[in-house]
């Protein structure tokens, strides 16, 4: 596992894809980044947290970290909050906009958006659980690193603090916060080991980024149009979007 490990961390720092489910009908056109702000500050905190989570797994069979948080966090039943947890932020944003909150960007580029990061996000997750194989610590399957509500739930709170930070920069801390507790839940109901839950948070916060530096020269290439339809799709390989327009 570790050599998978080693394979795939080399993999995060050379690639970082566009898209993933996420389906534009529309002649492809090459953008121009040349003219994208500097991203390299956003990614000081998720190369931290994705290089921590990495060394953790490396390094257990001598620190025995993550059984030592397992021990301390690990509880008796399962709580399903988790499951919900993740979708707070969004929810959130949506009641906002629909009361007349100002944030950044209007309803249909925040649509656009955090579906680019989810996509993102779904690209370098979950072809990673399968690499990687490591097993959960309830021994329930091998799909344990990294940790896919914790990278969704710091997507969307990364999403949130994006579009907020300026405007209402406590309201738009509260999406950290929940996505902390929706990590901390992960490792409550052993289904993951902490550093399954640092590193998600890592590729979580990356990826909202990713998607928020990228979506300004997407926009650029497509052409404008009076409707947008956003057609969920689903098969027996997976699910995503179809944006028309």
């Amino acid at each position: 596992m570790k050599k998978n490990l080693i394979v795939l961390a080399a993999f995060f720092c050379m690639n970082f894809p566009t898209n993933a489910f996420l389906q534009i009908r529309k002649n492809q056109i090459q953008a121009n980044i040349g003219s994208r702000k500097n991203i390299s500050p956003s990614l000081i905190v998720p190369v931290i947290l994705i290089t921590a989570g990495t060394t953790i797994v490396l390094t257990n069979d001598k620190t025995q970290l993550d059984e030592q948080i397992r021990e301390a966090i690990r509880g008796n039943g399962r709580l399903s909050v988790d499951d919900y947890l993740i979708y707070v932020p969004l929810v959130t944003d949506i009641g906002l906009s629909l009361g007349g909150v100002r944030s950044r960007h209007n309803i249909t580029d925040k649509a656009l958006i955090y579906v680019l990061a989810t996509s993102i996000n779904a690209l370098l997750v979950y072809p990673a659980k399968y690499l990687i194989g490591r097993e959960r610590p309830d021994k329930s399957n091998l799909v344990s690193f990294p940790s896919g509500h914790s990278s969704n739930a710091f997507v969307g709170a990364t999403y949130f603090w994006n579009e907020y930070q300026d405007i209402h920069p406590v309201l738009a801390g509260t999406g950290f916060a929940n996505a902390l507790v929706t990590g901390l839940f992960r490792i409550y109901n052993d289904k993951h080991w902490a550093s399954d839950v640092i590193c998600g948070a890592g590729i979580g916060i990356l990826s909202a980024h990713l998607a928020d530096w990228l979506y300004p020269s997407l926009k650029k290439i497509v052409p404008k149009s009076d409707k947008i339809v956003l057609k969920p799709i689903a098969s027996s390989n997976g699910f995503g979007i179809v944006i028309d327009f």
